[in-house]
């Protein structure tokens, strides 16, 4: 992203975290997601790219396949936003770009957000993903999970529930920032 896009989307977001906390909409959860995903949306996706919804079971999922991709390999993409907003669409060109320079395929998932769907949801969601390609015919060694922010944080609560299960793990984790003390938040006011 370019320096005048990043200080735009910058602005927009400090903008628009104002306006929630001076509404008075803070808790509203439902506007504060459709919101982040109007926002985000906006950025372009790459050319070529194979972006295809579908269903793991009722865990609302994304293929996301760069054209001469390697359909071997997989990357397992949990998105951020602090376990209460962020979606696929809200991260899907992120997914694409980094698939697009990986030369892989990305499968995104839609885990269930907080707080209707408290811990350990977004846990058993990212671990029915992992398993479900390994059902799907992906070898372990050949896929990478990775996550921004909340989910860089799930990406690791995924690894430790994995080898506690005794389940392959993955060949490698990449953590964006990722948001691992959840307790910070109650320090900051």
């Amino acid at each position: 992203m370019s320096s005048i896009q990043n200080y735009a989307v910058k602005r927009y977001l400090s903008l628009m975290k104002a306006g929630i906390i001076s509404s008075g909409r803070l808790n509203d959860i439902p506007s504060m997601r459709l919101g982040f995903d109007r926002l985000v949306q906006q950025l372009e996706m790459p050319k070529n790219i194979y972006f295809k919804r579908f269903y793991i079971g009722e865990l609302s999922a994304a293929w996301i396949k760069p054209y001469k991709a390697n359909d071997e390999v997989v990357l397992l993409y949990l998105h951020g936003g602090g376990y209460a907003v962020g979606s696929v669409t809200s991260h899907r060109a992120l997914v694409a770009r980094i698939a697009q320079v990986s030369k892989v395929y990305a499968l995104a998932i839609d885990y269930r957000l907080a707080p209707e769907n408290p811990f350990p949801a977004a846990l058993e969601d990212a671990v029915v993903a992992y398993k479900w390609l390994l059902l799907n015919g992906y070898k372990a060694k050949n896929i990478v999970v990775a996550g921004d922010s909340a989910g860089g944080g799930l990406c690791l609560a995924m690894l430790l529930k994995l080898r506690d299960d005794a389940v392959d793990l993955p060949a490698a984790a990449v953590c964006l920032s990722p948001w691992t003390d959840p307790k910070f938040f109650n320090t900051c006011s």
